[in-house]
This record gives C-alpha cells, structure tokens and sequence, in this order.
C-alpha cells in the first residue's frame, strides 16, 4: 500500500471510529469526566398548550425518552398553560427535578417558556428583546442561565416568528431587530437561539440572511450546528426530498382539531449557537453529532411521521410525535468546562515526551482566514495538514523541523494549487514530535 493510502486509510479510519464512538455515547447523559459535563438542550412547539391533559400521556413519553436537560417550549398559551406543562408533564416524569424560569405573558398568548433541571443549570433573570410589530406576534426572550457544576454563564433565547408564506418581511424586520441586539452581545460570548423560526427556504426568507451572514459586526451571526443551508420546504408530491431528515413540521397529514397538516416537509424549528460554541477550545461545545430532530428518520417526506415504520422511534414514539404536536422536538447535546490544554507528557518506546498545547483555530467557523496556536515544549518535527471530509489532501500548511516556543500557522482557504476551496468540513491532520492529532474546520463562503 502506498504512502498516500495508507494516510487516507488511517484518515477514513479514524473517522469511522470516532463516529462510532460518539453515536454510542450520545445515547446517555455523561455527569462528569475530566472536569467536562454534557448536557442536553430541546426546543419543542407545544402546539397551542393550553393545559388540557389529553396530550400530556404523549409529552411525557416523548420527555421521558429524549431526557433533555434544558427545554425551550413555544406555544404555551398564558400562565395556566405554563404552570400545567410544569405541573403535569414535567413534575409527574421526575418530580422534583425541574424548573422554570420567570414567564412572561405576551399578548399573543402563544407565548414562550423555558423549563430546566435545577441540579444542572440555576436560572438568572429574564428579559425581552422588542421584536413583535404587531398584535398577534411575539418578542424574542432571553434567559441568562448558569451551569452549575462549572459556574459557566450563558444566554439561551426563545423564538417564535410570524407564521405563513407571505410574511417574508415581517420575518426579516423581526429578526434584523434581534440581529442588532446580538450584535451588542460582548465579543465571543456564548448565547443559543432556539424555537420555531417559520422559515422556509433560505434563498427566499431575508431574514436568514439576516441572521446567519457575517454583516459589519459579527458578534451577532448564528451558525446552524449541521451547516444544513439551503432550501428546505418539500413541495407537495415530492418524495425524495434532500432535507427529509431534518425536516421538523408537519407531523400530520390529516386535520384533527388543531396545527398544519401536509406531512414533513419544512424545516421550521431550529438550536442555532454563537461562533464561540462551535470552537473546541472554548468553554461551551456544541457535541458533534448530536443535533437530531426527533424522530425524523429522513423516510417521511409528506408523510405522517408515524405512517408505516420508523426507523430510529418506536411505534409508540411515532405515534406520541404526531399526537402531541405537529412539530417535532429539536434535540442537541453541549459540552460544559475547559478542555485541558496543558502541556503533559507520554510514554513512548520506553522514552517521556512532552505533549505539546493547542489552542485550536480562531475563528471557527471562519471565512477565509483563520489562524491555529500552539506551543511546542520541545524542539520537534511539525506536519500540518488540511485534508476534506473524504481524507483527501488539500494543502499541507507546515512539514519542517520547528524550535520549541509558541507558534502559529494560518490557512486562507485555498489548496495546494492556491485555488479557494468550497463551502465545508475540512479536517487539520497534526504532528508533532511523537504527537499525532486532528481538528475539525467549519468554512462559511
């Protein structure tokens, strides 16, 4: 086997492990390893909850499997509805175990609410951002929260945008208005933006735009966690549908009392991060692959999603999805505390090394240019390497011989041929001494 293959080989490999790896950790709630705590973190439209107890058997269900740690729920209908989800739905699964923050009663009843496990998370305050323009629409809440075993504080906000096609404007006035106050955040801060944000495709909502370009100030641009960017909404018939599995609206095909029918065909509810959470050094981590819309297993475009199998819920599951609500939960897992950067050191052919310390790439994501740090504790021999999501080599940045002290490599985005390269996923392959390492990088054109 060739030098060459063998690198993608080992590269392809490794990939394969390490999705195995966090497919099987996902699945359960780690407490505390290392100083580092994953939790869980749901938005959920309700569907117009106004406390009746009909579908309560079918969110405790749903609740109960996910286990999420944080929720975001849109569509609580006043007070009464916030207390009964509380009262009903949360405390009977695990009595004693969840929260809420202080609620605020909007006008347009279909107000938004946020619920957490006090063991994990102690609430701050509550506050609004003006964004509703007229009766019938909401204001974007914000929620300051702690984390309690790392002391981390965070921003999370509520949305809920006006529905229907037609309102594209109205869409864009309401999220350029919250836009500007994310933009007024200080510089890396760590916020989440989770809800039903109704839009449909990104190439004719503004408002995405809005949201989600870099603009003059970046400190306000959201990253959606997937990098799933495109037009989303499945027309009527389709059935190979290239989003179908992120889809998150409409559970139901048939009418029956209340919420949109015409099967899973949009992609309204979102958890969109800050820039600092995506960057592995920071100290909130949005955890690769774990961003699901429950119960979606891409089989159901236009479908009912309980109509025939489902492949990743039960039938019971799919069943409480399409009774509940015709939305489905968004689910994603977050990293707490500082991953340890110090320099250590490691045995090898019977010989102590010093690691070296990485400080990762800043920013990322980045569009073009971003810079990677590190100190190398020892003189050593450095590779480091760009290669694509298929392992295959896009520029090697460094291959030389380098003396101990802190350093630093920049990558503008180009091969090895200096030709830009694509939108995407790029993987930074690194050597060190006796040190070998990799690094995801997210480019935003």
């Amino acid at each position: 086997m060739s030098v060459n293959k063998r690198i993608i080989f080992y590269f392809i490999m490794l990939l394969v492990l390490n999705n195995i790896i966090i497919s099987q950790e996902s699945r359960f709630r780690s407490s505390s390893q290392d100083g580092l705590y994953q939790e869980k973190i749901m938005t959920y439209n309700v569907l117009d909850y106004d406390g009746e107890n009909d579908r309560d058997p079918y969110f405790k269900e749903i609740i109960y499997q996910i286990e999420p740690d944080l929720i975001v729920c849109q569509e609580i209908n006043g007070v009464e509805g916030f207390n009964s989800f509380f009262d009903s739905v949360l405390n009977v699964i695990h009595p004693g175990v969840w929260d809420y923050a202080d609620f605020i009663d909007q006008s347009a009843n279909n107000d938004i609410a946020l619920y957490y496990k006090s063991e994990h998370f102690s609430y701050v305050n509550t506050s609004e951002i003006y964004t509703a323009q007229t009766t019938g629409t909401r204001n974007v809440v914000e929620w300051v929260m702690v984390h309690n075993a790392t002391s981390i504080q965070f921003r999370i906000y509520g949305v809920h945008f006006k529905a229907n096609p037609g309102y594209e404007e109205r869409r864009m006035i309401e999220m350029t208005i919250m836009r500007n106050y994310l933009n007024d955040l200080p510089e890396q801060s760590n916020f989440i933006v989770a809800g039903d944000f109704n839009i449909y495709n990104a190439s004719t909502e503004p408002g995405f735009d809005v949201i989600t370009s870099p603009g003059s100030d970046t400190d306000g641009q959201l990253f959606d966690p997937l990098n799933r960017i495109g037009d989303w909404h499945a027309n009527v018939g389709e059935t190979d549908c290239e989003y179908a599995d992120i889809h998150t609206q409409s559970t139901r095909v048939l009418d029956f009392g209340d919420g949109a029918t015409g099967g899973m065909d949009d992609r309204f509810d979102w958890i969109f991060v800050s820039a600092a959470i995506l960057q592995e050094t920071n100290d909130i981590n949005y955890v690769d692959e774990t961003y699901v819309s429950f119960g979606n297993d891409g089989n159901h475009c236009n479908q009912a999603i309980n109509d025939g199998e489902n492949s990743v819920v039960s039938q019971s599951i799919a069943n409480a999805l399409h009774a509940a609500s015709d939305h489905l939960p968004v689910v994603a897992s977050f990293q707490f505390g500082e991953a340890d950067t110090s320099t250590v050191s490691t045995m090898f052919d019977n010989k102590v090394y010093s690691m070296p310390k990485l400080y990762g790439w800043f920013p990322n994501p980045f569009n073009p240019y971003t810079t990677f740090k590190y100190d190398l504790p020892e003189n050593s021999f450095v590779n480091i390497t760009i290669r694509d999501l298929l392992g295959r080599h896009v520029r090697t940045l460094i291959n030389q011989f380098q003396d101990a002290g802190s350093k630093s490599v920049n990558w503008d985005a180009t091969n090895a041929n200096n030709a830009p390269v694509p939108s995407g996923i790029y993987f930074c392959t690194i050597k060190m001494g006796q040190f070998e390492g990799m690094k995801k990088l997210i480019l935003l054109r």
